[in-house]
């Protein structure tokens, strides 16, 4: 079999990040299928019930389908739109707009109940049918009664915050949740940075569990392996990676996805400790720009190197349209998944599929797609061995490297 060797004589000290090219074009390999309803809507979360029902919500609708997303029903609403929602019980399911709680015994078809939320708020999460939260800008309401009063149960001062929002919450069991988002203090130039919260006495009070020594990007969307209630992982939207695998207790930080400025992370997705998909794109200026390069990326590694699955662009023609087309990501198993968000829904049945690009760093040994790294600690050279998969057929068109 044909190896391709390329050296480049770098310093040890750095690293060494080769970018690999295959053909065909990324779109035409990668097994995400665009499988967008038509005429397509602004969706914002997708999700599944227990009976593998799959649920998206979006900008005046609710839409539900029992084939993995060939067909869908749609619920119209009028002048609604629902960001999240969760199944409380078997006959309750709760919707949530950016300002109130629509509460439903028949799935969206209609609702007996619509509470709003105290100002400030555009989160909620429910552990039941009567305790639950509401969360934004600096605060966080815990009810005990379904939503008809609620009780300050964290305000940002607690911490000496300027200024803060609560972002995204999750329990693991009744007692024990966490919640993430980001705030500006006043220390080193009143900076920036993400913070993670954990509870464990239902919410009545709640502790810092990770607060970053340095500037960082805001703190997204905490959740859980599935499985598997001691990991917790979430993200910032510069790309780092944010995981405990002793249920808050100590953190990890993963940068091998930091961006710093070109790309935007807008969703992470782990199928285990070693697998998870993400999903990147470029952070367009809406009141010029009509154009956004996304990437969807996978790791099987714990984070050591990243395939980009899927390469493209989204065009539009307004140039202050705000479109948000990566605000949702679910998987129903290590194969099949989906990603949804305005005007937007991809799915595939084989993880991703092929992965045509790779970005890889002299740290990891790891054979990937059969690609090997050798440095040479007694000339400085640094080699990669290159070998397409013979089952692909597809060409290496270009090679480069760069020290960063």
């Amino acid at each position: 079999m044909l190896w391709l060797n390329l050296t480049h004589n770098i310093s040890l000290m750095k690293k060494l990040l080769l970018l690999v090219f295959f053909l065909p074009a990324f779109s035409a390999i990668s097994q995400w299928e665009d499988i967008t309803p038509m005429p397509a809507g602004e969706y914002n979360k997708i999700t599944t019930d227990s009976d593998e029902t799959l649920w998206m919500t979006g900008k005046n609708l609710i839409m539900h389908s029992q084939d993995l997303g060939q067909s869908w029903t749609t619920i119209p609403l009028d002048n609604i739109r629902i960001v999240e929602l969760q199944f409380i019980n078997d006959s309750l399911t709760h919707f949530y707009s950016y300002s109130a709680i629509y509460k439903s015994a028949d799935s969206g078809q209609s609702f007996i109940d619509t509470i709003t939320y105290p100002p400030g708020c555009s989160g909620v999460y429910f552990l039941n049918e009567s305790t639950g939260f509401v969360f934004g800008y600096n605060i966080i309401y815990k009810t005990d009664d379904g939503g008809m009063t609620f009780d300050t149960v964290w305000y940002y001062t607690q911490f000496e915050y300027l200024y803060s929002a609560v972002k995204s919450m999750m329990f693991i069991n009744d007692s024990v949740g966490f919640c993430c988002g980001w705030a500006r203090d006043n220390i080193g130039g009143a900076h920036l940075r993400g913070f993670i919260m954990k509870t464990v006495n239902q919410g009545e009070t709640w502790a810092l569990a990770y607060y970053p020594p340095y500037w960082s990007g805001w703190f997204n969307d905490i959740q859980h392996l599935p499985g598997n209630v001691d990991y917790i992982y979430c993200f910032d939207d510069e790309g780092r990676i944010y995981y405990s695998t002793n249920q808050g207790e100590t953190w990890s930080v993963n940068s091998s996805l930091y961006q710093q400025h070109f790309f935007t992370m807008k969703n992470l997705f782990m199928i285990n400790e070693d697998s998870a998909f993400a999903v990147l794109c470029t952070s367009p200026n809406y009141l010029v720009d009509t154009m956004m390069i996304y990437e969807i990326r996978f790791s099987d590694d714990n984070f050591a190197s990243w395939y980009i699955q899927l390469r493209d662009t989204i065009t539009w023609q307004d140039p202050q349209f705000v479109l948000e087309p990566f605000q949702s990501m679910i998987f129903l198993n290590d194969s099949t998944g989906f990603i949804a968000g305005d005007f937007l829904l991809f799915k595939t049945t084989n993880g991703g599929g092929y992965n045509p690009y790779v970005v890889i760093s002299e740290q990891n040994q790891k054979n990937h797609s059969d690609i090997r790294v050798y440095p040479n600690p007694t000339t400085g050279f640094t080699s990669a061995e290159i070998r397409p998969r013979p089952e692909s057929h597809v060409p290496i068109i270009s090679i480069f490297a760069l020290n960063i």
